[in-house]
């Protein structure tokens, strides 16, 4: 059903990628379909997206038979040639380290500002990672004023509630331990670490 509570058609085609988690939708156009048998961050979500902050929301549908949770939401399409569209913040600082690191100061400020509505409503995202923030650009620029989205809510909700998974890539570096819950301010030190990714691919490129 929709955000509205109207049942409506879903369609959907081909995975993203080998995962087989989120998957191109048919109907509605111009969205996806993210599939999780864990509950999702809906709540989270919902609050990112009122701020700007998320791919808005189309609807969700539970299907108990699989324990599964299937989340519609709007698919951010990627730049082309003639237009500009989203692209993970990973790939961004890797593929143009200079690009980023001239707008480094108004992309930590959109980050900040994602942080600041969790606090305000007192939930967590658990895995701010650049692999999981979306900028908006063009092929060759950030586009002004900055614009960033958080995606992939699977570890998120309310403060107190949420736990980090026992199986996680500890390489990342999370502030808290597997298997404990998602503090408060681990947010805060996430939304810093592609400063990490940056300074890497700088040198990589000198």
């Amino acid at each position: 059903m929709d955000t509205s509570g109207k049942e409506c058609k879903l369609e959907f085609s081909h995975p993203f990628d080998s995962r087989c988690s989120t998957f191109f939708a048919i109907t509605p156009p111009e969205s996806m379909v993210k599939l999780t048998f864990v509950p999702y961050g809906y709540v989270v979500h919902e609050a990112l997206e009122t701020a700007g902050y998320a791919p808005k929301l189309l609807g969700r549908s539970h299907k108990p038979a699989i324990s599964a949770e299937i989340i519609v939401m709007e698919y951010l399409l990627p730049p082309t040639n003639g237009k500009p569209g989203w692209i993970t913040l990973f790939d961004l600082v890797t593929k143009h380290p200079a690009l980023v690191d001239q707008k480094s100061d108004l992309i930590q400020a959109q980050l900040d500002a994602i942080v600041l509505v969790l606090k305000g409503s007192k939930l967590v995202h658990g895995d701010l990672r650049s692999n999981n923030l979306m900028i908006f650009c063009t092929l060759t620029a950030i586009v002004e004023p900055v614009q960033v989205k958080a995606v992939d809510m699977e570890w998120a909700g309310r403060v107190g509630e949420v736990y980090y998974p026992v199986d996680r890539n500890e390489a990342v570096g999370y502030p808290g331990k597997a298997g404990e819950l998602i503090g408060s301010r681990d947010d805060d030190q996430m939304a810093r670490q592609w400063m990490n990714v940056l300074k890497v691919s700088q040198v990589v490129t000198v």
